[in-house]
This record gives C-alpha cells, sequence and structure tokens, in this order.
C-alpha cells in the first residue's frame, strides 16, 4: 500500500468469500489490521501526492500532502534512530511519528537528517501502529551531488562552451540546480 502511494498509483485490494460464503480468518485479520493501520496513518495515505523522490533504499518511501508536508514511511521498526538521506527539513520545522503527539529531536548532518526516537517509543506496546511507521515533517529535497561545471567559470555563467582552437561553440542547455 505505502509503495504504491509513494509512486501516486491507487491500490485495489480483492478480497473474497470462498466458495461457501466464509471470509477465511486470515484475510479477516489482515483486513483488520489494515484498518488498525489506517486509522493511525490515514493523513498520510489519502490525499497524497507524489514528491520529489518516492523511495530511498528499500526500506522508506516518500509522499507530501496538499498543504506541502512530507511523509516518510519506514518498513520496520527503525531502532534508535533514522538517518534519511535524500530530505532535508525546513527550519524550525517539527518531526512527528503519527499517532504520537511527541515532537522528535532531528539534526541534519553531512550524512542526511538523523531523527531521534526517543527511549520512551522504544516499546512496541506504546507505539500506535505496527510495520510502517509515517513521520511527518516540512521539508525539502536533498540535493544529493551537485551539478558538474562544464568549462571555465565565465563559460558556465555564459553557458557557452568555447571548443579550442575552433571558432565553434557549444550551447549548454540543461538547467541548474543548486
Amino acid at each position: 500500500l505505502v509503495d504504491v502511494v509513494a509512486k501516486g498509483g491507487n491500490y485495489l485490494l480483492n478480497v473474497g468469500p470462498t466458495g461457501e460464503g466464509v471470509f477465511p480468518d486470515a484475510s479477516i485479520d489482515r483486513l483488520r489490521g489494515m484498518g488498525q493501520w489506517i486509522s493511525v496513518n490515514r493523513e498520510a495515505i489519502y490525499d497524497t501526492k507524489t514528491w520529489d523522490y518516492f523511495q530511498e533504499g528499500d526500506h522508506i518511501r516518500f509522499a507530501r500532502n496538499v498543504k506541502g508536508e512530507v511523509f516518510i514511511y519506514h518498513n520496520g521498526w527503525p531502532g534508535k534512530q533514522l538517518l534519511v538521506k535524500k530530505i532535508k527539513p525546513v527550519k524550525g520545522s517539527t518531526i512527528r511519528l503519527l499517532g504520537n503527539k511527541e515532537k522528535l529531536s532531528w539534526e541534519q548532518t553531512s550524512e542526511g537528517v538523523v531523527i531521534h526516537l526517543p527511549a520512551s517509543m522504544q516499546d512496541e506496546a506504546s507505539r500506535a501502529s505496527k510495520y510502517v511507521y509515517v513521520f511527518k515533517l516540512k521539508a525539502e529535497p536533498q540535493s544529493l551531488a551537485a551539478m558538474p561545471q562544464i568549462g571555465t567559470p565565465a563559460e558556465a555563467a555564459t553557458k557557452i562552451k568555447v571548443i579550442a582552437g575552433n571558432e565553434s561553440s557549444v550551447s549548454i542547455v540543461a538547467a541548474e540546480r543548486n
């Protein structure tokens, strides 16, 4: 479900009864679990949009809401801290784990943003949901690498590269992102 949301898709869930008209207990348990998870994390599922990145590694997905808040979905409990490389919280941003009112401390490092998860959240029984944990914050995409400069600083500024020994030039048309 989270992977589909991060990619901007719709999730089709097909659960039907057996030939005897009975829903299997395993299906009922799974649906109940999904319903409990969605009741805690509904704002990170409904009315969300894709974000600049949709994933980071195997365990992290991203989406955003119409207010520009970003959701980080982490598959499995991250432990005492979570390092996310592709996101940069805006100055003064608060980070919260959905289903919990406590503001989480965080720091921006050269590796990315580190979200610290307090001891009070380490016990699974104290968490409002299971399986995938959703963090909400105001953030921007983190530039992972600077765009290479082509030519001299003067050529880069004019976006024209002069070919040595020739009277011709090449225009640089790629958009620059800093």
